[in-house]
């Protein structure tokens, strides 16, 4: 019952949902194969009309180029993606990562 193709159903689904009831979806694109899934899920997040914030290196730039031109950000690490849901709650960026950010 759990092979790869029920199984992927059964994730889709789940997945789907999430994306459903979301107001913003993080999609973060790796170097394994989970990235093909993660361009769906933000295919589908730009179709139901969610807010996209994509987390990837900037090698994969050109790759994703119409995904990141969907988004409403492009974060390099995953310190920029909690500093984009912390600006989007509270409207202000974190003072400690701001300035720890500025000094490097």
């Amino acid at each position: 019952f759990w092979d790869d193709p029920t199984g992927a159903l059964l994730t889709s689904a789940r997945t789907g949902a999430l994306i459903d009831q979301a107001d913003v979806v993080f999609v973060r694109f790796g170097e394994k194969y989970e990235t093909w899934n993660a361009a769906c899920d933000a295919g589908y997040a730009a179709a139901m009309g969610n807010a996209i914030i994509t987390l990837h290196p900037e090698a994969h730039d050109h790759a994703l180029k119409d995904v990141d031109a969907a988004a409403k950000g492009v974060a390099r690490e995953p310190y920029q993606v909690v500093q984009a849901l912390a600006y989007a709650i509270k409207g202000a960026m974190p003072q400690q990562w701001y300035q720890a950010e500025a000094a490097e």
